[in-house]
């Protein structure tokens, strides 16, 4: 079939798949060998038109979470061999030129699309905008917690609540000393001293996990041990001052009493080491109370005697014969604070002194050899609690 124009070119745009197109040329030169010259035939390929087609998927699909990470992918249709991807979001140009657009950023509401430009041959239209996708997050789930205590002494269990009164698919406490618990409001007891950071971690019925972690929370310490002691010890007379010295472990006040009602206000006392005077003989109790800082106390009590006089008491004869049996000569005192004793033999030679209550003579001379049978001469002076002078003088009979 003929067509065109007697010319050097030839257009149309009507041309079929494997259509052939030949050019027949007639010569009008005098000398030419033959007038008329076929050329070469060339052999249409038409292609269609192309529809070009862009959708995109999520993963994780559905609902979020706050600060999940999420993959978007374009696949496409007529994309080409070299397509350009525009992704958006809520209408602002984000991303790369890349099928994949990946965020952790998203919030509830967003909406994710692409815009693909295709570089596909015999495309109706180039630029494809694709579906969008409505993003769903949820927000995490925000724990509030407390306790029923937050200082306390050994051992010191802790009644924790929540107090959000949701309804938690998983509860998870962990307590700072390397205990956990998986219920809403756990007791726990802690046995060892120390400072405690307590966190609970939650996952709620979005599948969305959040924490909130209280520093330094609870504080545990030494449960106080009141002890004292009392000076003098023992023979106590009336009107004696009797110290208290406070001994205990672990506490910052203290709270006595004497046992003394009599006394009135001064029955008491708050000082750490106070002292009391009983003007009565009897026997009385003491009674420590001590308390440290987290309020916990410890209480102990200790009973003394009071006598109505001091006194002491002198043997006249000993025998230091080495047979378990009075061996040795000592003074017996009761309310004496300071006693001193000179031994003297028949010649007026000093043998032995002290100046302590609890001394004695096991009969030995100063250079260590025993003394002779015979009489010797003592001079004793005591003082007692409330300051009396005694004076005593005698003779002592020493036999092996």
């Amino acid at each position: 079939q003929s067509g065109g124009t007697n010319s050097t070119t030839f257009t149309s745009s009507i041309l079929a798949d494997n259509d052939t197109v030949i050019c027949i040329m007639t010569s009008n030169s005098v000398c030419a060998a033959s007038n008329e010259a076929i050329s070469n035939s060339i052999v249409i390929t038409v292609s269609p038109n192309l529809n070009s087609s862009l959708s995109i998927t999520s993963l994780p699909l559905g609902p979020i979470c706050v600060g999940n990470l999420v993959n978007f992918t374009a696949t496409t249709i007529n994309g080409g061999l070299n397509p350009i991807y525009q992704w958006q979001l809520n209408g602002i140009n984000v991303g790369s030129n890349s099928s994949v657009f990946t965020s952790s950023v998203l919030a509830d509401g967003d909406s994710v699309n692409c815009i693909l430009i295709s570089n596909a041959v015999c495309v109706m239209s180039s630029v494809v905008i694709s579906n969008p996708i409505i993003v769903t997050v949820n927000p995490l789930p925000v724990p509030i917690f407390t306790s029923n205590i937050n200082t306390g002494c050994l051992p010191l269990c802790v009644q924790f609540i929540e107090t959000n009164g949701i309804n938690y698919t998983s509860v998870l406490y962990t307590f700072g000393d390397g205990d956990s618990a998986t219920a809403l409001s756990p007791l726990h007891c802690y046995m060892q001293t120390g400072t405690y950071s307590v966190k609970l971690s939650v996952t709620d019925t979005n599948n969305c996990s959040g924490a909130a972690l209280i520093n330094n929370m609870i504080t545990v310490v030494d449960k106080p041990v009141a002890d004292f002691s009392v000076s003098p010890t023992d023979g106590i007379s009336a009107n004696t001052v009797v110290s208290f010295t406070d001994l205990t472990v672990n506490g910052n006040s203290t709270n006595w009493n004497f046992g003394d009602p009599t006394s009135g206000i001064n029955d008491t006392s708050s000082i750490s080491s106070p002292s009391h005077i009983y003007t009565s003989a009897g026997t009385y109790c003491i009674d420590l109370i001590v308390q440290n800082t987290a309020g916990c106390a410890d209480s102990t009590n200790e009973c003394i005697t009071v006598t109505n006089d001091a006194s002491i008491s002198i043997p006249n004869v000993f025998t230091p014969n080495g047979d378990g049996k009075n061996d040795l000569f000592y003074i017996t005192e009761i309310a004496i604070k300071e006693l001193e004793c000179t031994i003297y033999d028949r010649w007026g030679q000093k043998v032995k002194e002290w100046n302590t209550t609890d001394g004695n003579w096991d009969g030995r001379t100063k250079n260590g050899k025993m003394a002779n049978n015979g009489v010797y001469y003592y001079v004793v002076k005591a003082t007692a609690n409330d300051g009396k002078i005694m004076n005593e003088k005698g003779f002592l009979q020493l036999s092996k």
